[in-house]
């Protein structure tokens, strides 16, 4: 099911991020693009125009709100990509904002494999 899936990782955390692609080839992911800041992950949207992306918040330089800011005043289809944050902040005046800027999913780290497969099918297919 996940096998047809472009999935864009953005972490700056390198064993963290490398955690995250480890989970999703063991559901069957195997289009995994990854990038180690909010930046990195513009320019990777571009070239590779992922169905969904995977992203910390706290990152520099382009943090994760910087980059769904950019990624919603895209053109369609883009600016319709859905969008995860994996995060370790669960403040309220984190998850708000990112409320605000229409993520798609908030899940909280450590992620377990069986919370992000249920979002990501949650995202695509509900």
């Amino acid at each position: 099911m996940f096998n047809v899936c472009k999935i864009l990782v953005i972490e700056d955390n390198e064993f963290v991020r490398s955690m995250i692609v480890k989970n999703l080839k063991s559901i069957g992911v195997v289009n995994i693009f990854q990038a180690s800041d909010g930046m990195e992950g513009i320019n990777e949207m571009a070239l590779q125009k992922p169905n969904l992306v995977l992203c910390d918040i706290s990152m520099k330089p382009g943090s994760g709100f910087d980059f769904l800011k950019h990624i919603r005043r895209l053109p369609e289809p883009e600016s319709k990509t859905p969008v995860i944050f994996l995060t370790s902040s669960a403040d309220l005046e984190a998850v708000t904002r990112a409320k605000d800027l229409r993520v798609d999913g908030y899940l909280l780290k450590p992620v377990k494999i069986d919370s992000l497969k249920e979002k990501i099918t949650q995202v695509f297919f509900e």
